[in-house]
């Protein structure tokens, strides 16, 4: 650097700023791109560390939910009202089957009475559809089976609402769908012959008839149920066992509303942020909490991440989601009644980087401001050298065209400007003596003669 500057014809004044904002620019270039490098890692790793945390906490959130539904529906089955209700019912399917030769008929007729779905009947449910659980039974008609529903009907009414379960299903020995709050299609269909003996309900009545022990669990995953318009419907069931034996089976319509809303906690997951779950066929089994419809059972998420997380393994990286989009992907599995399903916490790269850029803009700004005040005091600091130096060259060349009289500047100063002042007065001195020796000299010289 040293010949590069000899070479250029510069003058101090001007290689001193430029000196200066060389080494500024190689100082902030070097640790503005290690900042920038280091800055970028904790960020991203920071929202490594945050994503996994939320994976792990909505997985915990959700296994504890799921495992309120199993402690409940197994509760429920040894409880009192279940207890007597069941064979109540089952007794009086019976006694319908007596009077009307077909049950199914008769009871989706007073219960359901759809005309475009269903028998109808004059002492029916007139309430609409969706809304069908709101009738207690007929006051009207005899028989062992409304005096049991008027009985039961609204403690299970009250149950469900609670709860949030879709729906809450009795079913005898035998198969027959006894009883059902909500009061759909597949109310008073027997489950082993019957219509519906395809579906996730009938698998769920199989499971709990094939090991009819106290407490056994049963969960079917989600597939299309005809009786809810082919929306996606889960199922858990477990026996009901009384003093007198094996009364039937208590059966759970899983809710998905309250599954979305412990996977679309929206705390901590930014704008673009989602948690949700796919099964074994790629399909969704929770909804995007960015869709105004359903995506259970629609979106196939068939990503690395997903058959990562199918595979059993646990992890994040970055991927391309079920748009085609890159995201941050956390990973992991998750399991329930022997059902393996992977929990997939995402959010846009695009998002997660957005704070780097902000960082590294900064730090630019911040090298470009510390680059303009270091030319700046470098512009200044070579005008307080050059300037006395410029007044002491002048200085000299007046003493040297004999100007004796020329006034030295920067005695006063302590450094080398002022040694140099120094030195240019001791000249100054010096030429005075010799001019007045001189004179001196051609006055005697002249008085001789």
């Amino acid at each position: 650097m040293h010949r590069i500057f000899n070479r250029l014809s510069l003058k101090i004044a001007h290689k001193l700023p430029i000196l200066f904002v060389l080494i500024a620019m190689i100082s902030v270039i070097s640790v503005g791109a290690f900042s920038i490098n280091n800055t970028s890692e904790t960020i991203v790793q920071q929202k490594q560390q945050t994503l996994t945390a939320l994976a792990e906490a909505r997985s915990t959130s959700l296994n504890q939910y799921l495992v309120s539904i199993r402690e409940d529906i197994v509760i429920t089955a040894a409880s009192r009202n279940v207890q007597d209700a069941l064979p109540q019912f089952a007794n009086g399917f019976r006694d319908e089957a007596q009077r009307h030769n077909d049950p199914l008929q008769s009871l989706q007729g007073i219960y359901i009475n759809e005309k475009a779905t269903t028998a109808t009947s004059s002492h029916g449910n007139k309430e609409a559809l969706g809304q069908k659980h709101l009738f207690d039974g007929p006051t009207l008609l005899d028989g062992l089976y409304h005096s049991q529903h008027q009985r039961f009907h609204p403690w299970f009414r009250q149950m469900l609402t609670e709860r949030g379960y879709y729906d809450i299903f009795l079913v005898d020995p035998e198969g027959n769908v006894v009883y059902t709050v909500f009061k759909e299609l597949d109310y008073a269909t027997n489950l082993l012959d019957g219509k519906y003996n395809q579906t996730g309900l009938s698998q769920a009545f199989k499971a709990a008839l094939s090991n009819k022990k106290v407490g056994s669990i049963s969960y079917i995953d989600f597939a299309p149920y005809a009786p809810s318009n082919d929306a996606p419907a889960s199922f858990i069931s477990t026996p009901v066992v009384s003093q007198s034996g094996f009364e039937g089976v208590l059966i759970f319509q899983m809710p998905i509303d309250r599954i979305n809303q412990v996977l679309q906690v929206s705390a901590g997951m930014g704008e673009t942020g989602e948690t949700y779950l796919v099964g074994s066929d790629y399909f969704m089994r929770s909804d995007s909490r960015f869709s105004q419809e359903s995506t259970i059972l629609k979106n196939k998420v068939e990503t690395t991440t997903t058959k990562k997380a199918l595979n059993g393994e646990t992890g994040i990286e970055i991927t391309m989601d079920y748009r085609n989009i890159p995201v941050l992907s956390a990973y992991r599995p998750f399991e329930f009644q022997n059902i393996r399903w992977a929990l997939i916490a995402e959010i846009d790269e695009q998002e997660m980087l957005a704070p780097v850029k902000e960082a590294r803009l900064f730090i630019l700004m911040i090298g470009a401001i510390v680059l303009g005040v270091v030319a700046l005091l470098g512009w200044l600091f070579a005008r307080s050298i050059v300037h006395p130096l410029q007044k002491s060259t002048s200085e000299m060349l007046e003493l040297a065209d004999g100007n004796q009289s020329v006034e030295i500047t920067g005695l006063d100063r302590k450094d080398e400007i002022g040694n140099i002042a120094s030195a240019l007065q001791t000249f100054k001195e010096n030429a005075i003596q010799q001019t007045q020796a001189a004179s001196e000299n051609l006055r005697i010289k002249s008085a001789l003669d």
